[in-house]
């Protein structure tokens, strides 16, 4: 090999540079995927928690709010999550020869603070605007809700005798317990200890 002239190795040696703008744009990416992350989780409600009442998780999405939502209700984000009971159960008398299963739409609705959560709390089952020849949402009627803080949680289906019959009832009574079971400090403040020179008793 001539003097001077490298190894293979030195000669495929380079050195990547990322310019300063891409490394910004990059934790500009990370953090913008974080952010949305964390909003997700704090509208989301564990599968697992619905495998517990007997349920499996159809889909789930956070979405942004419509137009009108915005404009009627100061909403700033929702999720909306599908769920269907594990086993079936008999359809009502048929005396077992038929089943069916539990379907029903859980909507968990953020807002700026508790006042407008609690302004938009009786107006859940407004529909929105809608073409006047198309077939009216039928699981518009067929809801229930509460709220939590800035949230309000909406159960809906679009079978009447989910509704009707107690099992809308039941899981929104689950929901709502599992949400204020969470939203409770999660342990009592610690005692203060006693400053130096001081005691309990000393007043």
């Amino acid at each position: 090999m001539a003097a001077g002239s490298g190894s293979a190795k030195d000669k495929l040696s380079y050195k990547i540079v990322v310019p300063h703008k891409m490394k910004t744009l990059a934790t500009i990416y990370i953090l913008c995927l974080a952010t949305t992350a964390v909003a997700a989780d704090d509208l989301a409600i564990s599968p697992l928690f619905f495998t517990n009442q007997g349920y499996r998780v159809v889909s789930s999405q956070v979405l942004e709010p419509t137009e009108w939502e915005k404009k009627e209700f100061n909403l700033v984000q929702k999720s909306v999550t599908q769920i269907k009971s594990i086993a079936q159960v008999p359809l009502k008398d048929t005396d077992g020869q038929a089943n069916w299963y539990y379907r029903f739409t859980i909507i968990v609705e953020q807002y700026a603070d508790a006042d407008q959560a609690t302004k938009r709390l009786p107006k859940i089952d407004t529909p929105p605007p809608r073409n006047p020849h198309a077939e009216p949402d039928k699981a518009f009627p067929l809801r229930k809700g509460f709220q939590q803080g800035n949230k309000v949680y909406v159960i809906a289906t679009d079978v009447s005798m989910h509704y009707f019959d107690g099992p809308l009832d039941k899981v929104k009574k689950a929901i709502e317990e599992q949400v204020t079971k969470e939203a409770q400090p999660s342990a009592a403040p610690l005692p203060r200890a006693p400053q130096p020179g001081h005691s309990e008793g000393a007043r």
